[in-house]
């Protein structure tokens, strides 16, 4: 039997399957990177946390860790291809502790890296400690994000149920059949 004829017989319609690929891949990459919230650290753990941060600041090997609070500069450690900061991560202790002792209530602090593949994760200042809100990381994403860009959607586990789910079909052989066509047709 015709795949057209399986598609009119159970009612399947492949536009209406594509549209709802496309629009639930929509929505997971939009959160997919997205970080929960890890919990929280004192200002002593926050503060070794920023002291350890390194970066490189040039050539093949840039990789930029950073700490970024309103009006304050972090000091931690930043290589360059002809100056290797070689200080201790103890070094930075006093100082950072100090910015992070004076921050005002609900201020919150971005500790991050930037390179090939970047991540962050912000905390709020609540009482004496810094809740994680949460974060973001490009590697949870970079793996989907060329399948995506070329054909508007990409696969996971499970998507097959959600599109049958999101268009109102029962996921049966000619549902499968045809979302395996759908699919087809957009890597041919």
């Amino acid at each position: 039997m015709s795949q057209i004829v399986i598609t009119a017989a159970s009612g399947l319609s492949a536009s209406v399957i594509k549209a709802a690929l496309c629009r639930l891949s929509d929505n997971k990459i939009n959160v997919m990177g997205l970080l929960p919230p890890s919990g929280s650290l004192t200002t002593d753990e926050l503060t070794s946390r920023i002291s350890e941060l390194e970066s490189y600041g040039s050539g093949y090997m840039y990789r930029h860790e950073y700490a970024v609070i309103e009006g304050s500069v972090f000091h931690y450690r930043t290589h360059f291809v002809h100056d290797y900061d070689d200080r201790e991560s103890s070094e930075f202790l006093t100082y950072n502790r100090a910015i992070l002792w004076m921050a005002r209530q609900n201020t919150i602090i971005r500790v991050g890296c930037d390179a090939d593949e970047s991540s962050y994760e912000d905390y709020q200042k609540i009482g004496d400690l810094w809740v994680s809100l949460g974060g973001y990381d490009s590697a949870l994403v970079s793996w989907v994000r060329p399948q995506y860009n070329s054909y508007g959607f990409f696969l996971w586990e499970g998507v097959r149920s959600q599109v049958a789910a999101a268009c109102g079909y029962k996921p049966d052989g000619d549902f499968n059949a045809l979302f395996d066509k759908v699919v087809a047709e957009a890597w041919a």
